[in-house]
């Protein structure tokens, strides 16, 4: 009889054996094999508060990959997130098993423990202690660790060994795809947060540097430094700012500053002007670089125009609040300079030669409240604006140099009364066509409009409909091409092309 109780014993535990080792194979979750063993372990020995805890070879610690009684549940939670075992420096039981590969089982919790033995008790308050390694190939996998409620005999622990060995190799399995998986979620997000922080430094980079610029020290690693056989410099300067800037806080000073550089930025951007710098209350922009173009000096005189502008309608509104503001002394040269990207770790595309000198000295040399210009730069722009000329004025550092006050655009070339906006006959002048091609163009834009270009003349009411047609959105074209388009480049070359045998280099 006990033979036969004997034999259907063990019919049922390989039965037990059989079901859990079916159920854990089905499963490539960790989380839900642990839950299979959890369950088997409570209904066949009525033990409910357990853990599984599984091997790390990266770190070589012990980790809980699922745990179940003990606490409540976010309590437990936190406890699985953040509780690790150092199998190399441990002194506690579970580093013990880890390395004897034999199970541990006390009935009653001593009361001095060592290593993370403290930690387990006061985490779970176990009343006992069973700890049974799975053993796979001569390796420990992981250890489960158990709770009985009741003592235990030989046979229950050793059949309890026999369920575990039944799953290391599926305990093994479903850990190394979870770490997988989490390896190949961590990659993606790693992946995306590169992308995200190489979109942030890309965008970083073109807000310090131009766009071009910007791409080629990405592609390249380096900007090979461009000589501009013409471009032109403004420079600007608030008079009166160190004695107005004595009265105001860092704060108010900063915001003042800040609310004119802003502006001054929109200006030069919508102007083709690239922002260079700015040193205290001076800015300094540029026209015809990085990308070459013609009319830069026409560009550098209309950002100025609305730069003074702008200053005076903060002026007339700082006066009617009863505050002191600054006027704004503007000078501006063209000629050739050289380009180039300067620093490692703080990028700064700058520009240098004796054009950024004269530049500086012709805003020294005006005027509050004027644009004032070189003779190079007044005489690519002196057919589309109002310029006083001032004759020989003397400039530091640099002798007697023509200088000239640029008003205002033309009043047959402006759009608007106070000569800021250039109109459609603006357009067609600055792209350097001959008279003969203008007054072709306007006879072409009369007929367009009227039919005939009988009784049309430059002074008459339908030529100045043309010539004023862009205050009314209209804008003249020739041929289908843009003003911008007929603009010829001008010339930039790499500096190593450049002869410096030339007088001044």
């Amino acid at each position: 009889a006990l033979e036969k109780e004997r034999a259907e014993s063990a019919r049922q535990e390989t039965e037990v054996l059989a079901e859990l080792s079916k159920q854990a194979n089905e499963t490539s979750n960790l989380q839900n094999l642990c839950e299979t063993l959890f369950d088997h372990l409570e209904g066949q020995y009525g033990i409910e508060n357990q853990a599984l805890f599984v091997v790390d070879n990266d770190t070589f610690e012990l980790t809980p990959a699922a745990a179940r009684g003990g606490v409540g549940p976010e309590e437990r939670q936190r406890w699985l997130n953040t509780f690790r075992i150092n199998l190399k420096n441990d002194p506690g039981t579970m580093s013990s098993t880890y390395i004897r590969q034999k199970t541990f089982y006390i009935r009653q919790i001593p009361k001095k423990l060592a290593g993370k033995d403290l930690e387990i008790v006061r985490t779970l308050n176990p009343r006992s202690i069973l700890q049974v390694p799975l053993v796979l190939q001569g390796n420990t996998v992981a250890i489960m660790v158990a709770d009985p409620a009741v003592a235990l005999t030989q046979e229950d622990i050793k059949s309890i060994e026999r369920m575990c060995d039944q799953i290391a190799g599926a305990v093994r399995t479903t850990a190394l795809l979870q770490a997988t998986q989490v390896a190949r979620e961590e990659a993606v997000a790693s992946k995306e947060e590169a992308e995200v922080a190489r979109a942030e430094s890309d965008a970083l980079l073109e807000n310090v540097l131009p766009s071009i610029t910007a791409k080629e020290l990405k592609e390249s690693g380096r900007v090979e430094p461009v000589y501009f056989d013409n471009v032109s410099v403004l420079f600007t300067d608030f008079v009166g700012f160190t004695k107005a800037a004595a009265r105001l806080s860092p704060a108010e000073l900063i915001q003042e500053l800040d609310g004119c550089f802003s502006q001054f930025d929109e200006v030069s951007r919508r102007n083709n002007m690239e922002k260079l710098k700015t040193i205290g209350d001076a800015y300094m922009c540029a026209g015809g670089l990085p990308v070459p173009n013609e009319g830069h000096a026409i560009d550098a005189c209309l950002t100025a125009l609305e730069f003074r502008s702008f200053m005076n309608q903060m002026a007339e509104v700082k006066d009617q609040l009863g505050f002191e503001f600054w006027q704004i002394r503007i000078g501006i040269h063209s000629g050739p300079v050289t380009a180039g990207v300067i620093g490692k770790n703080k990028f700064s595309y700058d520009i240098w030669g004796d054009t950024v000198n004269v530049a500086s000295r012709m805003e020294s040399s005006g005027s509050p409240g004027m644009v004032n210009v070189s003779g190079s730069t007044y005489e690519l722009v002196k057919d589309l604006f109002e310029c006083e000329y001032r004759g020989k004025v003397q400039a530091k550092g640099k002798g007697e140099l023509d200088m000239y006050f640029v008003h205002r655009i033309k009043p047959e070339l402006s759009a608007d009364e106070e000569g800021l906006l250039p109109n459609a006959m603006f357009e067609m002048a600055r792209t350097n066509l001959d008279m003969d091609e203008v007054e072709a163009l306007k006879a072409e834009a009369h007929n367009a409009r009227y039919g005939n270009a009988e009784g049309f003349a430059s002074g008459s009411r339908e030529s100045q409909d043309v010539q004023n047609g862009a205050a009314g959105g209209d804008r003249i074209e020739s041929n289908g091409r843009s003003g911008g388009e007929r603009r010829k480049p001008a010339g930039a070359r790499p500096l190593s092309e450049i002869d410096y045998d030339r007088q001044g280099w």
